[in-house]
């Protein structure tokens, strides 16, 4: 059995430096890009609060779950991620 990785404290994945850019991105954009805009739901009621279940629909949905791997992913795939799709802010 090969040894296992030594865990890396900066925040780097070993892993991810050995895949090339392009093949990175290409699977990021194939991940991070929705077909349908993105719903963000937002209370304009003044000093209102979005509720505690709302808060909860849009951690699950915002941001995507590659981006809470490590600091690495999250550096490379939040900017992609907005910069890629259309956003909704639904005031209902």
């Amino acid at each position: 059995m090969p040894p296992a990785p030594v865990p890396n404290t900066n925040g780097e994945s070993p892993f991810l430096s050995k895949i090339p850019p392009e093949i990175r991105n290409r699977i990021f954009e194939l991940v991070l890009t929705r077909e349908d805009c993105v719903e963000v739901p937002v209370d304009r009621t003044w000093g209102s609060t979005i509720s505690r279940a709302t808060k909860k629909e849009i951690r699950k949905s915002l941001p995507p779950p590659i981006t809470k791997v490590c600091r690495q992913l999250r550096g490379e795939t939040l900017p992609m991620f907005v910069e890629m799709n259309d956003f909704l802010f639904n005031t209902n």
